[in-house]
This record gives structure tokens, sequence and C-alpha cells, in this order.
């Protein structure tokens, strides 16, 4: 993650030194709108990706085991 916001600092960097003709300055905006728009990735150990879907499955599952809980505890009360 922090060589992927590296290299976008340095591409606009470069944009804003670059000549304003030329097919430079057009490549270097596409490549910085793909680095902006690319969806980051953190991998653990490399034993999996923990991306969006992830993640809120993750959170889905720990709030229906929550929710599982609290209702038991109200009956054994």
């Amino acid at each position: 993650m922090y060589q992927g916001k590296r290299t976008e600092e340095l591409v606009c960097r470069l944009m804003t030194h670059a000549p304003s003709t030329g097919v430079l300055p057009s490549r270097l905006e596409l490549f910085s709108r793909q680095l902006m728009l690319r969806s980051v990735q953190y991998s653990p150990l490399g034993m999996c990706i923990l991306d969006r879907p992830l993640v809120a499955s993750v959170i889905g599952a720990v709030t229906t085991y929550l929710v599982i809980l609290i209702q038991f505890q109200r009956y054994d009360n």
C-alpha cells in the first residue's frame, strides 16, 4: 500500500513538471487515474487477500453471531 501511494505522489510531481505538449502529459494523467482507481489489497502473511467483500462478509458473520448471543443471554436471565 505504501509503495502505491508513493508512486501516485511521484506521478503527480512529474505531471506538474512535465512539458504541457506531447504525449507524456496524457500518459501520465492516464497512469495517475489508474493508480487512484486501483483497489488496495492487503495480504497478511501472504495467506489471503483482505479486500472489501471478504471484510464485509466477516463483519456480517460477526454481527449475526452477536445477535444470536444476545438473544440467548436474554433467555438465560
